[in-house]
């Protein structure tokens, strides 16, 4: 395993192209939609249109009833008088703007309706699909916007083996984010929406990674423009990476089966897909905010839950959640005490959001435990679930309504700092993930307060009493001068495993 080198890049050596497509720089904070300030009480009939409930079958013959009922103003009325304050609705599923056009005037409607009864709309749009179907038919350029595997092969989004009408769209072309600022266009200008939720942030794992040539291109770029050409050739033996190709796969060498990934070239590789996806976030955000700086950015990536996110998604959610300000998660962590005594959460996830200044969303109403967990850990209520509600979840938003104030602008207390080192866990993924995870379940069930940090959280450790290194194997120089600093100055330091080695 290489030492880490990305310190640099963050701090300077972005790519022009990255830049560009990012919406400007990503270390430029985009301006927060102040409301949020306040909570949030979020819920709703359903997100997915008819159109799409049609295509994907098995529904029932009272599907256009059940659409009808989920924006019905008797619902939006009855919601706000159980204390909801933000309507989640539909808006863009992914079958192209014309095919979708009178259900988007439905989301209009009912959005007015919302505002109207004086709660906020939280509105649905389809991040990663192309139902290509129709969309090729309003679209023609479109065939040149889908992901496309080693062979060529269009890329697709499955659920339960079915559903191959879904193509995944390629977020390094831009004349697809061309078309996605459309539709946030039309949700911002036109719906007059106060909240974008996009769906379904991520990509999908090897072998199934954009071999289209926007990626190689733009791969090849990525390279060029993070290292000097002495960098280069330190990084790879040679200075010429203008016929360095994404990694390939075959019967002989599946993904699946590695456990350190060395190689640098796919090192890289899972670098180039988690930055592509956060500059294609953050370019999406900021035309939101450029339209209307009050509208709240979200999106559905998962938390922390044990896999490879980087490695498997192309996500780094250190990246990516400068550009929101609540994230979603459907992790299956449910909250409880198995019989040999471990306890199941998703008080990482929560401190995981804490650790960008964003609001978590799951799905908590359950259970009252799940809902208790939310507003200890997340300080607010976030999602409450759709119409009927649970009986334990109103009584939570009372609850929380009536002392609102002593959740506001609250501040985590943890004195012990957890190190979740992007290069250790993206490489070594198996042992530095579980070395997380032990060391974040041993002070999670000895009721210790701690903060989740990652690499660009090093530069000031003051806050803490404590930093623990799990397995944290890769650290740069600058990193271990931040870390020395800490302990010279009195912290105290619990170094894990092979933590430091390279």
């Amino acid at each position: 395993v290489t030492q880490m080198r990305r310190r640099e890049f963050i701090s300077g050596a972005v790519t022009a192209p990255l830049l560009a497509q990012a919406g400007g720089s990503m270390s430029v904070p985009l301006p927060n939609a102040r409301w949020l300030e306040n909570g949030l009480i979020d819920a709703g009939g359903s997100h997915e249109g008819y159109l799409f409930v049609t295509r994907r079958g098995g529904e029932r013959l009272d599907a256009h009833d059940s659409y009808e009922r989920t924006q019905s103003e008797e619902l939006i009325v009855r919601l706000k008088s159980q204390g909801i304050e933000v309507f989640h609705t539909h808006l863009y599923k992914g079958f192209g703007m014309a095919a979708e056009r009178p259900e988007m005037e439905d989301a209009r409607r009912v959005a007015a309706i919302a505002h109207r009864h004086g709660l906020k709309v939280d509105n649905y749009i389809q991040w990663n699909t192309m139902m290509y179907e129709t969309f090729f038919a309003e679209e023609p350029r479109a065939k040149d916007w889908v992901q496309r595997d080693q062979l060529g092969k269009p890329i697709l989004l499955t659920y339960g083996y079915q559903q191959s009408f879904r193509y995944r769209p390629c977020f390094a072309n831009p004349d697809y984010l061309d078309y996605l600022k459309k539709i946030v266009r039309y949700a911002v200008a036109e719906v007059k929406t106060d909240f974008i939720h996009f769906d379904n942030f991520d990509l999908n794992a090897e072998p199934d990674s954009c071999h289209c040539p926007h990626c190689v291109a733009g791969f090849r770029r990525f390279l060029n423009e993070k290292y000097s050409p002495t960098r280069r050739k330190e990084r790879f033996g040679f200075e010429n990476v203008d016929y360095v190709n994404p990694p390939e796969w075959n019967l002989g060498n599946p993904p699946q089966r590695m456990q350190i990934i060395f190689d640098p070239a796919i090192q890289e590789w899972i670098d180039f897909r988690c930055e592509v996806m956060a500059g294609a976030l953050r370019q999406m955000a900021a035309f939101t905010k450029s339209l209307n700086p009050e509208v709240a950015v979200e999106c559905n990536p998962h938390g922390i839950n044990g896999g490879n996110r980087a490695w498997e998604a192309g996500l780094d959610h250190t990246r990516f959640l400068k550009s929101t300000q609540v994230f979603w998660t459907e992790e299956p962590n449910d909250p409880g005490l198995m019989p040999d005594g471990r306890l199941v959460s998703k008080i990482r996830s929560y401190k995981l959001a804490r650790a960008f200044n964003n609001i978590l969303l799951a799905y908590t109403s359950g259970h009252p435990l799940e809902t208790a967990e939310s507003l200890a850990f997340n300080q607010t209520i976030g999602y409450a679930g759709i119409d009927p509600l649970r009986p334990h979840m109103l009584e939570y938003i009372a609850f929380y309504r009536r002392w609102r104030e002593l959740f506001l602008k609250t501040v985590d207390a943890g004195d012990v700092a957890v190190l979740r080192s992007y290069a250790s866990i993206t490489y070594n993924h198996a042992r530095a993930q579980l070395s997380a995870i032990l060391a974040e379940q041993a002070l999670i069930q000895a009721r210790a307060q701690f903060d989740l940090i990652f690499e660009e959280h090093l530069a000031d450790l003051s806050k803490y009493r404590v930093l623990a290194l799990p397995d944290s194997e890769c650290l740069s120089d600058a990193q271990l001068a931040s870390i020395r600093h800490f302990v010279e100055s009195g912290g105290g330091l619990v170094a894990i495993g092979q933590a430091g080695l390279y």
